[in-house]
């Protein structure tokens, strides 16, 4: 059950891929900010749709980019699981 036909594990390794690109192209954005400014996003989801142009998923890229950037943020810093 879910959406579309069922797929192999080559869609995870897809997903992977994705998710890898999406964070390293939010790091370059960011540089340690913890947000992108509106112009970094548009110039993401560009990024994103030419690399894979079958995705779809503006919304998912525009929601996600401040959220992946602080995270990031945090990973540089070394905060990452302490409270």
């Amino acid at each position: 059950p879910g959406h579309g036909h069922s797929g192999g594990v080559e869609l995870l390794y897809w997903q992977r891929s994705y998710l890898h690109e999406l964070r390293a192209k939010i790091a370059d954005f960011a540089k340690g900010k913890t947000e992108l400014a509106e112009s970094e996003k548009a110039a993401l989801v560009e990024h994103m749709n030419w690399k894979f142009p079958d995705t779809k998923l503006d919304f998912f890229l525009i929601n996600s980019a401040d959220p992946v950037a602080k995270e990031l943020a945090r990973e540089r810093e070394g905060t990452v699981g302490k409270s």
